[in-house]
């Protein structure tokens, strides 16, 4: 039910519900997802900005300082992107002197920057400093930490940056029927919901629509232009452009990326153009009209010849000559018209489609032209994960420094994906063990303990062979989600050890290699200790045969798995006594002979004979990954592990390993 009044668009209660939202979630708008900023927040687009500034402040000969003002900083990783590459990334080079003011209307926003400790670090060299600050209705802006105030007098130059924000500021929406011009009024429902479409109305359009007579021109040479359909007028953005040139006192660069157009073709729509929902709303940008607004108030614009995928970044610039733009024109086509944000966003999204193919070069590539943007780490680390564990020495060393890299890019707090726990996974794959942990410890006290974070503590304790404390953190990731698979698997895994089988075990092995368990396994009868000596003998005896009991930390002996290897083929039998069933130290087991086996054999693929009707050991070998072959001769099911595909001569390769260490008491049955 209608309750409002129809108004224009952009007097709409719309854009009031639209603050309250950014000003009740703050930072969360982007820690948890809702609302888009990877296209103009990266690490990319800031160094390319950095480069237009520095440039543009050697074209003015700047000597005093100049103001960077962000226009609705929002999560504050463009600002930190940014102020890395001005200040840090360059080494020693001099820049022009510069404060990067980050202003919002949120208060939140404002102090959730003011206590992050990474931007603490530039506020105390005094290069940073904040501000509230209504890009729509102010005209001066005064800094938080330093208490000056931009607009009040003269300044130096002012340089604003307004990502992702025109579009989320008022706009009017127009249209033209029969030539004539009518205005879009809107009115919202009894829930008054950012989430609900309003009700639309089109009137007449009223001579002269607005104060400003250039946005009135604007309007008439639409009309005389469009012969039909719709159009938005940015009336937020030129309402801010009107205000910075006021506080700059005329000496402006604008920088502005944003989905939107320049071109008067595309200004117009056949149908009504909706808003964009992702927690708040937005429109396109009509950057047609800025371009003509900033062109009449005798400003200059530098823009791309041509949108890519709908985002375009324009630069504005007052209070300069000409010819005075060289290294600004330079800069702008270098870093940003030749390849620029929105090129990096299509190579994402085809990285995205051919992720697995990538070797590590092309990741190592990828990052560095990203300037190790966190995002783009993202996307790589599945596959990172999986490469470097055999990555060669060199390739080590040259990722140990990306991974640095991609957490001096990271502000922590302000991404729905917390980096320190994938990348202190990667440097646990590369062997560094004690950073690995150190970045889990980093992520717990981000994000609070986890079971995925403890799991992986667990694993890169017991690599260094900090058993207690990799138990311990097993057992709380089990604590943590009692249905993590993975954990369960690790702790029995920890539990276990396998000690070379001795005559020593005789009495265990005869007490508990009873008729059921010899007969699933395969066994000859063991019926006395001196069967079960002669057994070990056996086992144990002749080239490429080994044999082990399976030890627990609390339950002693638990079993016994022996292995057999000729070149780089294995095959291995395990059984456990009766009441250690069903509690998964077999797959523990297996697991960590397959590992033994890979590591001190050099073994490449591992087979098994096993009982068609022994349901426990077919479970834990297919949670291995090993792969049930056709060929076996009835009761029994072979199965193969391989570090590559099985291949026509797998069975030849196996007979050959079979003839080579089978003894007399333990033959298995194969087809001849």
């Amino acid at each position: 039910m209608q309750t409002d009044a129809l108004l224009p668009l952009s007097q709409s209660p719309l854009w009031r519900l639209q603050r309250e939202y950014f000003e009740r979630a703050g930072v969360d708008a982007w820690r948890k997802g809702v609302v888009p900023s990877f296209v103009t927040s990266n690490a990319f687009i800031a160094h390319a900005y950095a480069q237009v500034v520095a440039a543009h402040l050697e074209d003015v000969s700047a000597a005093e300082r100049a103001y960077v003002v962000e226009l609705g900083a929002g999560s504050g990783r463009f600002a930190h992107h940014f102020l890395r590459a001005y200040f840090d990334d360059d080494g020693e080079r001099a820049r022009p002197p510069i404060t990067y003011v980050m202003s919002d209307i949120s208060r939140a926003n404002v102090e959730f920057w003011r206590a992050h400790p990474k931007l603490a670090e530039y506020v105390a060299r005094g290069v940073l400093d904040f501000a509230l600050f209504d890009a729509c209705a102010d005209r001066a802006l005064t800094m938080l930490e330093g208490g000056r105030t931009l607009g009040d007098a003269a300044p130096g130059r002012v340089i604003a940056i307004a990502n992702y924000l025109f579009d989320s500021i008022p706009h009017d929406l127009f249209m033209i029927d029969g030539g004539r011009l009518y205005e879009c009024h809107v009115a919202l429902d009894a829930q008054r919901s950012l989430d609900m479409d309003p009700s639309y109305e089109a009137r007449p359009c009223s001579e002269p629509r607005y104060a400003d007579a250039s946005w009135n021109r604007l309007l008439d040479a639409y009309g005389a232009s469009l012969s039909s359909g719709w159009f938005l007028l940015p009336v937020g953005a030129l309402q801010c452009v009107a205000n910075l040139i006021a506080m700059a006192r005329g000496r402006l660069l604008l920088l502005s990326a944003d989905k939107g157009t320049p071109a008067l073709t595309d200004v117009r729509r056949d149908v009504r153009p909706l808003p964009a929902r992702h927690g708040s709303i937005s429109f396109n940008v009509n950057y047609h009209a800025l371009t003509d607004y900033v062109t009449g108030a005798g400003g200059q614009v530098i823009e791309p010849k041509h949108t890519r995928r709908g985002l375009h970044v324009a630069a504005y610039v007052f209070g300069a000559g000409r010819g005075e733009l060289s290294r600004t024109r330079d800069a702008f086509e270098q870093h940003i018209a030749d390849f620029g944000p929105a090129d990096l966003v299509e190579l994402m999204r085809t990285v995205t489609r051919h992720r697995d193919t990538m070797g590590l070069l092309e990741i190592a590539e990828l990052l560095d032209l990203a300037r190790c943007d966190t995002d783009v780490f993202r996307a790589c680390q599945p596959r990172l994960a999986k490469l470097l564990p055999g990555a060669s020495p060199e390739e080590r060393r040259s990722f140990r420094a990306i991974l640095h890299r991609v957490l001096a890019a990271d502000l922590s707090g302000t991404s729905p994906h917390e980096i320190s726990l994938p990348v202190g996974a990667l440097f646990s794959a590369l062997g560094d063990h004690e950073q690995a942990l150190a970045l889990f410890e980093r992520a717990e006290s981000l994000t609070g303990p986890t079971a995925v974070t403890r799991l992986h503590a667990a694993v890169t304790s017991a690599s260094l062979g900090r058993l207690e404390e990799a138990r311990r953190h097993a057992r709380d990731a089990l604590r943590l989600d009692p249905q993590l698979a993975a954990a369960r698997v690790l702790s029995v895994d920890l539990d276990l050890t396998l000690a070379p089988l001795t005559p020593a075990h005789a009495p265990w092995i005869a007490a508990h290699a009873d008729a059921e368990v010899t007969r699933l396994s395969r066994l000859a009868p063991i019926s006395s200790e001196l069967d079960a000596a002669r057994w070990i003998r056996a086992v144990t005896t002749g080239a490429g045969r080994r044999a082990f009991a399976i030890e627990h930390v609390d339950r002693g002996t638990v079993g016994v798995i022996t292995l057999s290897t000729f070149q780089s083929a294995g095959s291995f039998v395990f059984w456990l006594s009766r009441e250690h069933w069903g509690l998964g130290l077999g797959t523990a087991a297996a697991h960590r002979l397959r590992r033994l086996a890979i590591t001190q054999d050099g073994v490449e693929e591992l087979f098994t004979l096993v009982l068609a009707e022994n349901v426990r050991s077919i479970r834990a070998l297919e949670r291995l990954g090993f792969r049930r072959l056709a060929d076996a001769p009835p009761p029994l099911f072979l199965y193969r592990w391989g570090a590559r595909p099985s291949d026509p001569h797998a069975l030849a390769r196996l007979r050959r390993l079979l003839d080579a260490t089978t003894s007399e008491i333990e033959e298995p049955a194969w087809p001849t």
